[in-house]
């Protein structure tokens, strides 16, 4: 048996292999694939509602943490603020060159100042007066070294600022001398009134500066979800805090910076060539947002497994199916195909073999074996009557035309069909002539 018809069911032609494959694949793997998307997108969209819902609680936590933080500073620069030693030391004449002015009233108002610095993650509490004075407590003594540039920036968003405090967000330590460069700034203009007019005025510029280490100690701490990104983000588009630290300080794009309007929000954005999902809620004291970004990739990762499990699922069917249509192949294609070739072998007129084909099993198909062979047995006894026909006829041909007596086969019609040599001797006929006539214008010639 060739391999062909041993492995028929690998040949490219239409067979019963091939639909059996094409319904087993329509009933059962279609459907497992079918659902195995639809599993991998239901599951794909609650991860990622579960997703939405978990960054926007994280987000509230750290809100709720960044406006204690706030609170906290706020609530330090209103008591700074109202003390009246200060208001008043702020409104006394200061004359640079009187030392001893000078130092009792740093003396008096840095005594004040003490008594504030004992919150975690205070850098230092500064206040500029509007006739130059400064008066400093913090992580340096020396202040003397003063970035013109910012404090006058912080002045200037001081005045105009419609919050109680200015937040700066993350800018330049207005004390250049100090050891942290940049720090988390806070500042609120003291107004006091004109002794001569009776009119609200500025009167000098309480600044607070915050560690932006202190803000992340607690901020970027997110144990294991390396995926997930938190960021706060100040008025002017700076990472105040990040769980990269190496972020800290950079200015967010701000394209994504108009997206996010309103207290709180989610969407998506493309970062980088990356689908990320957004969600952000607002502080109420500083105006700063508090970002979450999480990679699709990361949900789609959580999702993956059931795609895998489809898969998995789909290649077992295939397998499966390969092993059924082999054994459907042994058990029905190739038994029905060597009946088919036998069929053709007797249609075709060759010498058909008439070995029994092997009856394999009590199915249909071996109950149709069984008959053929069957059939082939008649047929064998069939040939076997044909050839003792033919021999009988070859004898008897022999005797006849052998006979020493003249012997004629007549039909009905009396005419001769058949003579033997001696009767054509005795009547002198030849054989085609004697056949055209009948026996009785041989015996009555007249």
């Amino acid at each position: 048996m060739s391999n062909g018809s041993r492995f028929g069911f690998f040949q490219p032609q239409h067979n019963i292999v091939h639909c059996f494959i094409a319904y087993l694949m329509l009933l059962s793997i279609l459907p497992l694939v079918g659902l195995g998307v639809a599993s991998y997108q239901i599951s794909r969209s609650a991860l990622e509602v579960e997703a939405r819902r978990h960054l926007a609680q994280l987000l509230d936590e750290r809100r709720r943490y960044v406006d204690l933080q706030t609170d906290q500073i706020e609530d330090l620069i209103a008591n700074i603020s109202g003390v009246e030693a200060i208001t008043s030391g702020l409104a006394a004449p200061y004359d640079p060159a009187d030392n001893y002015a000078r130092l009792v009233m740093q003396a008096r108002i840095g005594y004040i100042l003490n008594g504030y610095v004992n919150i975690k993650g205070l850098v230092s509490i500064d206040i500029f007066s509007r006739r130059g004075a400064q008066y400093h407590v913090g992580d340096t003594l020396d202040a003397g070294k003063l970035r013109r540039d910012v404090l006058d920036q912080l002045q200037q968003r001081a005045l105009v600022t419609a919050r109680p405090v200015h937040w700066a967000g993350i800018v330049d330590n207005v004390n250049g001398n100090s050891r942290h460069a940049k720090v988390i700034t806070a500042a609120k203009e003291i107004f006091g009134f004109s002794a001569e007019t009776s009119e609200r005025i500025p009167m000098g510029l309480l600044v607070v500066n915050y560690s932006v280490d202190a803000m992340r100690e607690q901020f970027g701490e997110l144990g294991a979800q390396e995926s997930l990104q938190l960021a706060l983000v100040d008025a002017n588009a700076r990472v105040v805090s990040h769980t990269d630290a190496r972020q800290i300080g950079s200015t967010i794009d701000r394209l994504l910076i108009e997206r996010l309007q309103g207290d709180a929000g989610s969407f998506q954005w493309t970062a980088g060539g990356a689908d990320t999902l957004v969600s952000y809620a607002r502080s109420q004291h500083s105006g700063w947002a508090l970002v979450g970004f999480i990679p699709l990739a990361a949900i789609d990762a959580q999702a993956s497994g059931i795609g895998r499990a489809t898969a998995l699922g789909v290649l077992l069917c295939l397998l499966v199916a390969i092993a059924a249509a082999a054994a459907y192949s042994r058990g029905v294609v190739i038994p029905l195909r060597q009946i088919t070739e036998r069929f053709k072998q007797l249609r075709s007129q060759r010498a058909p073999s008439l070995t029994h084909l092997p009856v394999k099993g009590h199915d249909d198909v071996a109950e149709l074996t069984g008959w053929f062979n069957a059939f082939l047995d008649g047929l064998g006894e069939q040939q076997c009557a044909a050839r003792i026909l033919h021999a009988s006829e070859a004898r008897f041909r022999t005797i006849f035309e052998d006979a020493g007596i003249g012997m004629a086969v007549i039909d009905r019609d009396d005419h001769f069909t058949l003579v033997n040599r001696t009767l054509l001797e005795m009547l002198g006929y030849a054989e085609a002539e004697l056949r055209g006539k009948t026996f009785g214008q041989i015996m009555n010639p007249a």
